[in-house]
């Protein structure tokens, strides 16, 4: 069961990266992960279609390309899941309390391995 405590523990261990008090994971001033709560539109949205409302954290994290998040979902949607919004951008929204340190520690080096690439930064 991760926390925020944990996101920042595990960002802290890539170089470069850190968990801001806005509990936003950071690395090179470019945003890699960010605590991403359910705004009143995806509310409204998601229950106009029946969709399931998480009521624990949610960390949304970049991930390569859209086709990467929808794995993530398709694979543990007991950990991942995205909303309409979402659905065609390349991030994962994750059930923070169903997350174990080797999934953050996942996430968060994709993420960032991401970033270095596109950005071709180190």
């Amino acid at each position: 069961m991760a926390s925020w405590a944990d996101v920042a523990r595990l960002a802290g261990e890539l170089p470069g990266t850190e968990l801001t008090a806005e509990n936003k994971v950071v690395c090179a001033g470019q945003t890699l992960a960010w605590e991403r709560p359910y705004t009143k539109a995806d509310i409204k949205r998601e229950t106009s279609i029946g969709a399931e409302i998480y009521a624990g954290s949610i960390l949304a994290v970049h991930t390569p390309d859209p086709e990467t998040a929808r794995a993530y979902v398709q694979m543990e949607p007991e950990k991942y899941f995205l909303t309409q919004h979402f659905g065609n951008y390349p991030a994962v929204l994750c059930k923070l309390e169903n997350l174990n340190d080797e999934d953050l520690r996942e996430l968060l080096f994709e993420a960032r391995m991401t970033l270095v690439h596109d950005r071709g930064l180190g």
